[in-house]
């Protein structure tokens, strides 16, 4: 509505009962299920950029974050941490397109990574505890049901495991979808 400012927040559990690989006795070959997951994510906005009508007030700047969990005993990466930054309608003309700025952070299982490091004299391969990416991008509606995207990601520690010397990476990229 105009000159309300909108804030959402979600939040969940998760209950998978699937059996997963142990990570904490990858040595073993061990296996555990009913694993939990839980997530929270909240956006708001922070400045209407056109709230002349109940139409055009969804325009505007917007920040969010959103943190999400299951165990490092069965999941390669157990924690997701994101920060974004994102204008809806930054334009007249475009007002269904965005620009967006994303923080976001990837936790690896502790057990997984020490499991592969405990091996890398041998295999020269290591395993890093986290990752770090920032991605630059801008959404367009085409047409009706119709976006595409095109953006720009760099990522510190770009995998789980690594080799010496492995860099960082830089990511152009590029989505068509549809909706309907």
């Amino acid at each position: 509505m105009p000159g309300d400012l909108s804030t959402w927040i979600r939040a969940g559990a998760m209950y998978n009962t699937s059996e997963f690989k142990d990570l904490s006795e990858l040595a073993t070959g061990g296996t555990k299920s009913g694993v939990p997951g839980f997530y929270l994510l909240a956006d708001r906005q922070l400045w209407q950029q056109d709230p002349s009508s109940p139409l055009t007030a969804y325009r505007g700047i917007y920040v969010g974050g959103t943190a999400m969990y299951t165990p490092p005993k069965t999941a390669a990466f157990y924690q997701y941490y994101e920060g974004r930054l994102y204008w809806i309608g930054p334009s007249a003309s475009r007002p269904k397109d965005m620009l967006s700025l994303v923080y976001s952070r990837n936790e690896v299982s502790p057990h997984l990574a020490d499991f592969v490091n405990g091996f890398a004299t041998e295999t020269l391969v290591g395993a890093r505890y986290n990752t770090n990416t920032i991605t630059a991008s801008y959404t367009a509606h085409l047409r009706p049901g119709i976006w595409g995207t095109l953006g720009v990601a760099y990522t510190d520690h770009p995998s789980i495991s690594y080799f010496p010397r492995e860099g960082s990476s830089l990511n152009f990229l590029g989505c068509l979808f549809l909706l309907f």
